[in-house]
């Protein structure tokens, strides 16, 4: 697997977008592009997903996704580092996409209007969720509060995303790609669950979120270790990624 960075002024994230649909993608490549905490954007060939984007998209940086499309958006939990309901309402109203969320979440979405009922899927382990060609497995994660980690495939290309969540068992979410977070501001994210998820998961790459540069680098030592194969790499805010997998 190869990586490449393409890096953008901090205020001109719409710009950055408009590269992130640009970037041509072989049949098993993805375009990342990191919001901050563990809002990511997730482009494949099959379409495009974004897992708490909390209020970190501006009208400017929702009218490029508008045109380009998104096919759902996740969220982990209700926190709001990574969930904010107008933010929620403005994708769902201008892009169509489908929300699916944690049941607190889905719950207050539903409460609030705003959003047609059936884009709202409430996130439930036992069952995958079937939406626009994804297919969505939900794991009951492990944080203060509810919490809904996630496994997409959206075609040939899988992810996982850990949201800021403790270690949990997650066997049944082997990916190519998983977004780990390793700690601050989480109280219950680590390097060492972080790695715990990343041996369950068997990543091609793992893209490093949500924690402190000195937690990043104990979880690159870890993962050099115990799993040299999986290439590593730190998300930065505003930067995209673009992975060609195996």
């Amino acid at each position: 697997m190869t990586t490449t960075s393409v890096g953008r002024p901090a205020a001109d994230t719409a710009a950055e977008l408009a590269k992130l649909f640009a970037a041509p993608l072989g049949a098993k490549g993805a375009a990342v592009m990191f919001l901050s905490y563990s809002g990511v954007i997730v482009r494949t060939p099959a379409g495009t997903v974004l897992v708490d984007p909390a209020n970190l998209l501006t009208a400017d940086d929702i009218a490029v996704l508008k045109k380009n499309g998104v096919k759902a958006v996740l969220y982990t939990h209700g926190h709001s580092d990574h969930f904010v309901i107008g933010t929620a309402q403005a994708l769902a109203r201008e892009t169509g996409a489908v929300i699916v969320a944690e049941p607190t979440v889905a719950a207050d979405l539903k409460a609030a209007g705003g959003i047609q009922a059936d884009k709202i899927v409430t996130a439930a382990v036992g069952r995958d969720i079937q939406v626009a060609g994804l297919i969505i497995h939900a794991v009951v994660g492990k944080h203060v509060g509810p919490i809904m980690l996630y496994r997409v495939q959206a075609g040939s290309v899988s992810f996982f995303h850990g949201g800021d969540s403790a270690y949990v068992p997650v066997e049944d979410c082997r990916a190519d790609i998983a977004f780990l977070p390793t700690g601050n501001p989480s109280p219950t994210a680590s390097p060492e669950a972080a790695l715990k998820m990343a041996q369950d998961v068997k990543p091609q790459v793992a893209l490093l979120m949500h924690g402190a540069e000195a937690q990043h680098a104990a979880f690159a030592k870890l993962a050099a270790r115990e799993l040299p194969k999986m290439s590593v790499d730190v998300l930065r805010i505003g930067t995209v990624r673009i992975l060609s997998l195996r």
